[in-house]
């Protein structure tokens, strides 16, 4: 407390968990967070500001509130509580949507988890490419309790957020993906290619040429062709697998497997003859097999086509037991739906049909 009176004159910053003082004098106070100067001249996040002293109080008072509730809602993220968090960073996010700073790429970030937990992808791509944007512009977000990335800092992306629909949800999908204005080449691109994926169409609108730094073109040459894999022209598809499948052996046991995998046995589902669509369900049952914790959407997904296929080739029996494992491990997932009514269009009675009656005999 004699530090705070004593620093009043200056203005000074208390952060909140320490409750250090920082000796650097306030610039100014917004929502963007707390401005600094000095040698450690920087701004800091608003959720790791317990109070501004000194003559930046009256503009610390207009914004108490909101870095209250980014702090809450940050401890509650921290802690693997989403049903509680979700509000606070849905309420947080249309404040910051298209702002900059680093509480506003806590706040994409937050939402990016949050929705990914409610599978509201649509959403999610949204707060990724307002989060990867935030980051390209070189905002961080530091203090405590400390948060895993969502952004994997390789590429970009997101491991959880393949750009890979079920069946039901591309054709409808994010559609023009909305973006930051301080957007760059590479996440402008990005969006296009979601968009363009969310709406089951290839890429090739999408001009890539003007991504030249390395690894982010790296990036999104690799969506591309992830995107190519299971688009309607059977020789964009034919070479996607190529790229994919020469790919494969560097990638074992990471996330890209699990994406390639995917959209492999998804692309080979879509070829004429026992070998490709074999290899196809083989690809597919990696990802629920070696990936399901970490993947889960992509997980149900490929459930789901595995599903698909059995009862397309009059196996509805096995086709009732995946609708059945899906139902109990996604039972929310929006592939569920797919596979139910391949099941019953080939004959088949799934299983909570079966359990009904039953019951009811």
């Amino acid at each position: 407390m004699l530090v705070m009176i004593a620093s009043a004159a200056l203005g000074q910053v208390v952060l909140r968990g320490s409750g250090d003082v920082q000796r650097a004098e306030v610039m100014d106070v917004s929502l963007e967070g707390v401005r600094v100067g000095g040698d450690e001249g920087r701004v800091i996040g608003l959720d790791g500001i317990k109070v501004v002293v000194g003559v930046h109080a009256e503009e610390w008072a207009l914004v108490r509130k909101t870095a209250e509730k980014a702090w809450r809602a940050r401890v509650r993220l921290a802690r693997g509580d989403i049903a509680l968090a979700a509000p606070l960073f849905e309420e947080l996010y249309g404040v910051y949507r298209g702002m900059e700073g680093p509480t506003a790429l806590l706040v994409h970030e937050g939402a990016v988890r949050c929705r990914l937990a409610v599978g509201d992808r649509d959403g999610a791509v949204e707060a990724w490419l307002g989060a990867l944007s935030l980051r390209r512009r070189g905002h961080k977000i530091a203090g405590d309790p400390p948060l895993d990335p969502v952004i994997d800092e390789a590429t970009g992306l997101v491991p959880e957020l393949a750009p890979i629909w079920g069946r039901g949800e591309a054709t409808g999908g994010v559609g023009a993906v909305w973006l930051p204005e301080y957007a760059d080449g590479f996440v402008r691109v990005l969006g296009e290619m979601y968009a363009q994926s969310a709406q089951g169409e290839s890429t090739s609108d999408v001009d890539v040429s003007v991504v030249t730094e390395g690894r982010a073109r790296d990036t999104a040459v690799f969506v591309g062709v992830v995107i190519d894999a299971v688009c309607a022209d059977a020789k964009k598809r034919a070479a996607a697998r190529g790229r994919l499948g020469s790919g494969l052996e560097k990638q074992v046991g990471t996330w890209r497997e699990a994406w390639i995998r995917a959209a492999l046995g998804r692309s080979y589902l879509m070829e004429p003859g026992e070998s490709a669509q074999t290899n196809g369900v083989l690809h597919l049952l990696h990802v629920p097999a070696r990936f399901g914790e970490a993947q889960r959407y992509l997980a149900g997904v490929a459930v789901s086509e595995v599903g698909i296929a059995f009862a397309a080739w009059g196996d509805t029996a096995v086709a009732e037991i995946l609708l059945g494992e899906m139902r109990a491990a996604h039972p929310g997932h929006a592939s569920v739906r797919a596979i139910e009514e391949a099941v019953l269009e080939m004959g088949g009675v799934d299983m909570e049909t079966r359990t009904n009656k039953s019951g009811a005999g």
